[in-house]
């Protein structure tokens, strides 16, 4: 009970200390990615793709460009995960 206790409290306080520093914008996009409404997410032909992107933020030469790139395709029937990184510079 304890530890449960334990690990409340200390959400609570990472939540309002993201709050408090103005990064509340990323604890909504968590929770619109880890709590979809039924109509967001498209199963189609037994998969999900998600394109997950990042930035570097402050302290970076370019802190607003991508530079994470990484397509994910859940395959529910096969129960598997595929993932493919795309290098940020790559020309095509």
């Amino acid at each position: 009970m304890g530890i449960l206790l334990t690990l409340a409290i200390a959400t609570l306080l990472a939540v309002f200390a993201l709050r408090a520093s103005g990064s509340d914008q990323y604890l909504n996009l968590a929770g619109n990615f880890l709590f979809p409404g039924t109509s967001r997410v498209r199963i189609i032909d037994n998969k999900i793709n998600i394109l997950v992107v990042g930035k570097g933020g402050a302290g970076h030469d370019a802190p607003d460009l991508t530079d994470t790139i990484v397509l994910l395709s859940i395959d529910v029937g096969k129960k598997s995960i595929t993932s493919i990184s795309i290098p940020r510079d790559l020309w095509i």
